[in-house]
Order: structure tokens, then C-alpha cells, then sequence
């Protein structure tokens, strides 16, 4: 049927886009689910590009959704999002600030539910992993490297190792069953580190370095025992995957660090040592 269809893509995308628009929420909400099986049967296709009018209503029906508690529809919409990101045609990549802003918004929330968050920072990893130049291109790594760091400074919990214990393949968040406010607040921290780690790998350096160590710098010196526990973190976390840029760096890294492994807090001078470790 796909195949049949190719030819009506301009029509159907004003259709599609007609049905995001409609006032009537399940109108709307079945017009995104069409447009999501649509792009999963084309993606493949040039034609798949006549529907880049559709994304910006598409988002619209799904910060909607976001409102109105239907995130399984959000879920789904996100779904074709990441498998958008593994298409050779570049369907998203004028949307990639757009699409960032909206994951960031799910992921930083604490109104939704670990599926939801699951998915949000699942779709940021591709976009990372597949568009890593352009989302560098688009000054998007300090945004997102900002909400991360101070997710983490937020949680009251230890952050060290977090990331190091997790199995790839359970996913980045937990069940939900039998959690309290420290399972919580561990999977915030995952979340947070694991996305870090993705960006070390994935951006290169020249793009990411830089802005990573600025603000960990700012972190590490701040009066809030919170960000500088952020601060020492993330320098941890992106040991490894920026090693070589690190290297260069660490007559002006070394000394901060080793005084914070004498701070007055505790969870400072715990990521003081993990980043040293590390």
C-alpha cells in the first residue's frame, strides 16, 4: 500500500497536517498516530521528505498529549523520532533544536513516568549517536550538558559509580515496582550520566570538550556543595571518552580537584575521588 500512496505524499501531509491541528484532541491524536505509521512505511523513501511539514503540528499534538496524560501517544510519536534518526534522508535535521527542547522539557519533569522519561532520553542517545556534527553545528551540546548537570546537583543522593553498575541492556531507568525516593533519585542520576557518556563518545571533541569543561569549572567553583558535587561527576563521566582533550588539560583540572577532595561535604569529596579515579 505504501508503495501506491508515494505519489499522494504532498496531499497526505496536508491532510496530516490538517489533522494535528484539529481542535478535537482525538482527532488530532489519531492524525499523529497516521503520521507515524506513514513515516515508519516510507522512511526509507525520498518521498518520506514531503512530510517535514508535518513535525512542528506533530509536536504540537504531543506537548498536548503531555498535558492531558496521554503518554503513550507522546511514547509512540518519540518512537518514530528515533527511528527517524537511523534514515538517510535528514527528515529531522531542521527540527533537531525543536526535538531537543521537548525531550529535555519530559526528562527534567518530575510529573511523568519512567516509560516516558525512558523513551525521551533514549531518543536524545540517537539523536546524539546518529547527528552527533549537527547537533554541535546547532549549539545544542551546552543546553543539554546545563539541564543534565543540574539534574544531578539537584538529587540529594550520591552520584559516584551510578553509572558504572548499570547493565546496557535493562535499559537506562528501573521498574517502577517497589521503588521509593532514592530508586528515584538513582534513576535520575543514571539518566543524567548515561546521556553525558553518550555525548563524550558520540560529539567529537572539538565540539564538546570545551564547553563540557567550562561548565564543570563553573560547577566545581561554585558555593552551592551541590554543583560542585555535579562538577567533580561529570568530569568523571567524561574521563574516558575525552580523554585526549582532558589530557591537555589537567595542570589547571588537577589542583581544584584535589581540593575538593577535602571539602566539607561529603558527597563532594565522593565525586572528587570518583573523577580522580576515573
Amino acid at each position: 500500500m505504501a508503495a501506491e500512496l508515494k505519489p499522494h505524499v504532498p496531499t497526505l501531509a496536508q491532510m496530516f497536517v490538517m489533522g494535528c491541528q484539529d481542535t478535537s484532541s482525538t482527532v488530532s491524536e489519531a492524525a499523529l498516530k497516521a503520521v507515524s505509521s506513514f513515516i515508519k512505511e516510507i522512511g526509507t523513501e525520498p518521498e518520506v521528505m514531503g512530510l517535514q511539514c508535518v513535525l512542528n503540528p506533530m509536536f504540537l499534538v504531543m506537548a498536548s498529549c503531555l498535558r492531558n496524560g496521554s503518554e503513550e501517544t507522546v511514547i509512540e510519536g518519540l518512537d518514530v523520532i528515533q527511528e527517524a534518526c537511523l534514515l538517510e534522508q535528514p527528515l529531522i535535521n531542521e527540527h533537531l533544536q525543536v526535538i531537543t527542547e521537548f525531550i529535555l522539557g519530559i526528562i527534567v519533569s518530575e510529573e511523568y513516568d519512567n516509560d516516558l522519561k525512558q523513551t525521551a532520553s533514549q531518543t536524545l542517545m540517537n539523536m546524539i549517536e546518529c547527528r552527533p556534527k549537527l547537533m554541535a553545528k546547532k549549539n545544542l551540546v551546552a543546553p543539554i550538558l546545563t539541564t543534565l548537570i543540574e539534574m544531578i546537583a539537584k538529587q540529594d543522593s550520591a552520584v559516584a559509580g551510578v553509572l558504572f553498575t548499570i547493565n546496557p541492556h535493562d535499559g537506562i531507568l528501573a521498574d517502577e515496582s517497589g521503588k521509593d525516593k532514592d530508586d528515584d533519585e538513582e534513576d535520575i542520576n543514571r539518566l543524567a550520566q548515561t546521556t553525558i557518556d553518550y555525548m563524550a563518545i558520540h560529539i567529537p571533541s572539538k565540539h564538546f570538550v570545551e564547553p563540557a569543561l567550562s561548565l564543570i569549572a563553573q560547577g566545581m567553583s561554585s558555593f552551592d556543595p551541590q554543583m560542585r558535587k555535579a562538577g567533580c561527576a561529570v568530569l568523571g563521566i567524561i574521563a574516558e571518552g575525552c580523554s585526549d582533550r582532558i589530557r591537555e588539560s589537567l595542570s589547571s583540572i588537577l589542583p581544584r580537584l584535589l581540593e575538593l577532595m577535602q571539602d566539607p561535604e561529603y558527597y563532594v569529596r565522593e565525586c572528587a575521588c570518583f573523577a580522580l579515579g576515573r
